[in-house]
């Protein structure tokens, strides 16, 4: 359900970029780690009604999550990831390279900013 949001989210922010720029350009840049999180695995229970109309509990597993909060100049974003690989590679306050997409106008104003990281991190 996470991931499924997380791919709305991601979707979402594209369509509004793509609505309010006409252009882009990336520029690599480095953010600082401000922020590291891990959440345990866990089991926990919902309750659906069947198809006999009956509530029963199931369970639902939630797969351990490694969350890293990079900033860079005023922007700040939370990174979640499956694994440690990235996660134990960092420490608060270390220097990340990232990307930084700005939008711009027709007129080549920057209309949005963003940081992402490189393709090789982000895909672990």
């Amino acid at each position: 359900m996470r991931k499924l949001l997380g791919l709305f989210v991601i979707v979402f922010n594209l369509i509004l970029l793509s609505g309010c720029a006409e252009s882009y350009e990336y520029e690599d840049v480095e953010g600082i780690v401000i922020e590291k999180e891990y959440d345990a695995a866990e089991m926990t229970s919902k309750t659906i009604t069947d198809l006999d109309g009956e509530k029963i509990k199931v369970p639902v597993y939630k797969p351990e999550e490694y969350e890293v909060t990079i900033q860079y100049d005023t922007i700040v974003k939370e990174f979640e990831f499956e694994d440690d690989t990235f996660y134990n590679t960092v420490n608060v306050g270390d220097s990340v390279q990232l990307t930084l997409t700005k939008g711009l106008s027709a007129e080549g104003q920057i209309v949005s900013r963003q940081i992402d990281l490189p393709e090789d991190i982000a895909s672990k």
